[in-house]
């Protein structure tokens, strides 16, 4: 017998002895009633606003700096490189010119979705 013949007959065995499994009923499709009614003004600041410096101490570093999209709302790195940085993700890197005065020990965590 061959080895792909032994594979199949393992499998089918394996699935036969699994037993039934049940079906889990689906949540229904989202439509458009499902999502709150924006402000288009206000969604364009919130944009703005997560792009720029301005919010930030010393205004060179922004919120998309350790929470960019590209990188699933995260900094891709274990540890982050907040103030005194450059780059992006896990390219960034300590500036040795402006560096952190102190380095916190934590990540960037994804944002939740809401």
């Amino acid at each position: 017998m061959t080895t792909r013949k032994i594979c199949a007959v393992l499998s089918l065995i394996a699935f036969s002895l699994a037993g039934p499994v049940a079906a889990q009923v689906l949540p229904d499709a989202a439509v458009d009633a499902d999502y709150e009614v924006t402000n288009p003004a206000e969604v364009r600041l919130g944009q703005l606003l997560f792009y720029d410096a301005i919010l930030s101490g010393n205004q060179n570093i922004a919120c998309a700096t350790c929470h960019h999209p590209t990188l699933g709302t995260a900094d891709g790195v274990s540890l982050a490189i907040g103030d005194g940085g450059i780059g992006l993700g896990p390219d960034r890197i300590v500036d040795t010119d402006n560096p952190p005065e102190e380095r916190i020990p934590r990540n960037a965590p994804a944002l939740p979705v809401i």
